[in-house]
């Protein structure tokens, strides 16, 4: 697993994995999911807000220095 961040939020999952890039030799994506941070709001109830940091599996067992998507790199963090 690896970490991408600064994905804009108006990005789907969906729609980054159609559009997403693996280097070859590392494998296809399996699976993501944006990562959420907790909040309190002016009603004092928990809510959930999407984050730009996007959690990657990929099928290979080394992580890709980089991935792109829509001409621009984003590098893959470590493990969570």
């Amino acid at each position: 697993m690896g970490i991408i961040r600064e994905v804009p939020v108006e990005w789907s999952i969906e729609e980054l994995v159609t559009n997403i890039e693996v280097p070859s030799g590392y494998g296809g994506i399996i699976k993501a999911r944006r990562l959420s941070r907790k909040s309190i709001n002016d009603q004092n109830s928990l809510v959930w807000i999407p984050a730009q940091s996007v959690v990657l599996t990929f099928t290979g067992q080394k992580l890709p220095p980089p991935v792109y998507c829509y001409f621009t790199s984003l590098p893959v963090c470590g493990g969570v």
